[in-house]
């Protein structure tokens, strides 16, 4: 142990970290403990992550206990870079010393007085002086019941702790924050009161749950935080951007000379000039949005490598709007040199208008000219091979209704000789006609290899194929007929069932065909079962 301690502090800094990374936090915790020299080495490192998903047992206990040692040592300040929430359903501070806080807060407030905040955790005992941070007391023995019933009423449980940590961490440059329950944790929008303290992050990652009644968290009070200087990777999941044009604007029942005195240009989404944020990685799940806003939010970014969008979201009490294909090429345009990995499933919010109304979905025009992308997953529909650039490496295709005939087949396996001679990774997903293509693959001489219950990945000649089935169910006779059941038929004049009963009906046929020991296939014909059990596998 003595030559061990002899050593550098930037060897013995390597070593820890090796330690950290193969054996773990209990590990780091007993090696703090075995000289001073390498307690403060291993602090820094063990203080450089708070990730509550690592505490199975009083996770809201964890976060005092941090914030506590952080709060009384200055010098591990510097060290934390990365938080990383987890607000589970369960999450709360009755297993520990609870905070009850009103429902109007003032984060400001409670950044002046953060030391003094989890010093009282200590005491169990502080009652802050400031107006705004009134009735912020901890759970003491001499409460009265009727103050006990009073503050549980107006409780925040989660906020002010997170906001209070972040206050006193100069460098943070990760902040993840997940929830999963739909009806807690409503400020979560507030933290970006706290801009200036994260000048250093690099990272955001923001995902609230989806809502029961299906109101989506609003994403305008968080808006602020997409201009931080250095923020380059952005996530959001189940967020409203509808609600971004109304940051900032009062609601008509403050009165008419509040409206008029307070009313914002009605267009606030010019605020984000071209180019002018840093975000580099953009993903969004399930976010309600309109083209509008999408176009101007990917053009205002300086030089995207990663755009990832994911289920188009309708705003409730608005008409389904089209893909507009042009104007979202055109922004993505602006970063033809940087971008690298496109996904656009934009296929969930325009099925209904499209197929009922027998409109053709418009092709996206060509991006040839995008010379850095390798991984691109697009609508099967909406591409053409020529189209595509020859840096290609995987290939993505959502939304297969159906395999026209054998020379498309042909096509895929030609892709590497006529059109991506990097390519390693081709996938489709079949949502129509799921047996249909199978069989074709089968008889043009596939050989299926591993499978799951959704996906089976096809050999040919040293050409690989995987296969991602919608509803797949048991891989011998039942496939879904596709995901449109809205109109008589879809874009390619392939008749839709529209009758639930009609759907029914068929189960109930089916059922009792299975008790009768026939088996049928996926138009309801007759077939020997042994004969679909071995074409299927």
């Amino acid at each position: 142990m003595a030559k061990l301690i002899d050593l550098p502090t930037e060897t013995l800094t390597e070593i820890v970290w090796q330690v950290s990374c193969w054996r773990g936090l209990d590990d780091l915790s007993a090696l703090r403990l075995t000289s001073h020299k390498l307690r403060d080495i291993t602090d820094l490192i063990f203080f450089n992550t708070l990730k509550t998903k690592q505490y199975e047992k009083q996770p809201a206990k964890k976060i005092l206990q941090f914030a506590d040692i952080v709060s009384r040592r200055p010098e591990l300040r510097k060290s934390v870079k990365t938080i990383d929430l987890f607000l589970g359903p369960d999450f709360a501070f009755n297993s520990c010393r609870r905070t009850n806080v009103p429902n109007d807060f003032d984060l400001s407030a409670i950044r002046k007085a953060a030391e003094a905040f989890f010093e009282g955790v200590l005491e169990n005992k502080w009652v802050s002086e400031n107006e705004q941070l009134k009735g912020m007391v901890f759970r003491s023995k001499k409460k009265k019941k009727k103050m006990k019933a009073e503050m549980k009423r107006n409780t925040i449980e989660v906020y002010p702790h997170v906001a209070a940590l972040v206050s006193l961490l100069p460098r943070l440059e990760v902040l993840r924050q997940i929830t999963d329950d739909p009806y807690r944790n409503q400020d979560m929008g507030r933290i970006a009161e706290l801009k200036y303290n994260y000048d250093l992050l690099r990272e955001l990652v923001l995902e609230a749950p989806e809502r029961r009644d299906g109101v989506l968290l609003s994403f305008g009070p968080m808006a602020p935080l997409l201009e931080l200087p250095r923020l380059n990777n952005v996530s959001l999941k189940y967020f409203d951007l509808g609600e971004f044009f109304k940051f900032g604007v009062p609601q008509e029942d403050e009165g008419k000379e509040g409206w008029e005195k307070n009313k914002q240009p009605e267009d606030t989404l010019l605020r984000y000039a071209k180019g002018s944020l840093a975000i580099q990685r953009l993903r969004m799940r399930h976010c309600s949005t309109t083209n509008e806003y999408m176009v101007h939010l990917i053009a205002a970014c300086r030089r995207l490598k990663c755009f990832d969008f994911k289920t188009w979201a309708d705003i409730e009490e608005r008409d389904p709007e089209e893909l507009d294909v042009k104007g979202w090429h055109e922004a993505l345009s602006i970063h033809k040199y940087s971008l690298k990995v496109l996904s656009l499933n934009c296929i969930s919010a325009f099925k209904i208008r499209r197929e009922y109304n027998h409109d053709p979905l418009t092709p996206w025009p060509s991006f040839a000219f995008f010379t850095a992308l390798k991984d691109l997953r697009i609508e099967y529909r909406r591409m053409k091979y020529a189209h595509l650039p020859p840096s290609i490496e995987t290939l993505y295709l959502f939304d297969c209704r159906d395999v026209e005939d054998d020379d498309e087949i042909t096509a895929w396996t030609q892709l590497k000789a006529n059109h991506f001679p990097h390519i390693k990774t081709f996938e489709i997903m079949v949502t129509g006609n799921c047996r249909g293509v199978q069989y074709q693959l089968k008889y043009y001489g596939f050989h299926w290899g591993c499978w799951t219950p959704k996906t089976r990945e096809w050999e040919k000649d040293g050409f690989l194929l995987k296969v991602w089935f919608k509803d797949f169910i048991d891989g011998t006779y039942y496939f879904s007929q596709g995901t449109d059941d809205t109109g008589d038929i879809d874009s390619q004049g392939n008749k839709i069932k529209d009758s639930d009963e009609e759907e029914e009906d068929e189960d109930e046929e089916r059922d009792d065909d299975r008790d009768q020991g026939k088996v049928t296939d996926g138009n309801g014909d007759d077939v020997n079962s042994d004969v679909v059990m071995e074409d299927a596998y």
